[in-house]
């Protein structure tokens, strides 16, 4: 089985978070995709809607996506998460595992916890971002051979942008999938 693994705070999940699952299980032949909804990332502040919310958010999202599904081992665990952790709970015989990021994640890469481990136990997938240029040069030269890159199509769409703008009582369509709309809506998130 190949297994792709998306961890992120997803506060909220949008567009740009299903786009990034679904071309990494076309391009790298994935056979699934999990999302994990961390609790807290070590690398940013505080979550500004519930675990709960946040992970019912990524179930709605990836609804009816046959190679999409959420996962809830980062969310359970005590904060923060770290990605090294979650593939260790991921690691089983006969499963490869791609840990999946934006090309933004990739360039900070050095200041996550044991990354040497995290890429004895997984390859990376690295999806092309806006205004983040795949620049190897930047990232350790012993790493090059575990990243799988693949193309993704231009989508600048921000969590931050999602919440200032339903903050000032602006439109969100387009940018969350209707279904999470609908729940931020009905609980009044980022308000």
């Amino acid at each position: 089985m190949r297994l792709g693994i998306f961890g992120g705070t997803f506060d909220p999940i949008h567009i740009a978070h299903l786009r990034l699952g679904i071309e990494a299980a076309e391009v790298l032949h994935l056979d699934r995709v999990v999302f994990e909804v961390a609790k807290l990332s070590p690398l940013k502040g505080s979550c500004f809607a519930s675990d709960q919310d946040r992970l019912r958010m990524a179930e709605l999202a990836t609804e009816g996506e046959p190679k999409l599904s959420v996962g809830s081992t980062e969310i359970s665990r005590p904060t923060p998460s770290y990605a090294v952790e979650t593939i260790e709970h991921y690691q089983n015989p006969g499963v490869e595992i791609w840990f999946l990021m934006g090309a933004d994640s990739l360039l900070s890469l050095d200041k996550w916890k044991e990354p040497d481990r995290l890429l004895n136990l997984c390859r990376l997938g690295v999806a092309e971002r806006p205004g983040y240029p795949l620049d190897f040069a930047r990232i350790e030269g012993r790493w090059h051979s575990r990243v799988d890159t693949f193309p993704m199509r231009q989508l600048d769409i921000s969590s931050t942008e999602v919440r200032d703008r339903v903050a000032a009582g602006r439109s969100i369509r387009g940018l969350v999938a209707d279904s999470v709309r609908h729940f931020i809506e009905e609980r009044r998130l980022y308000r």
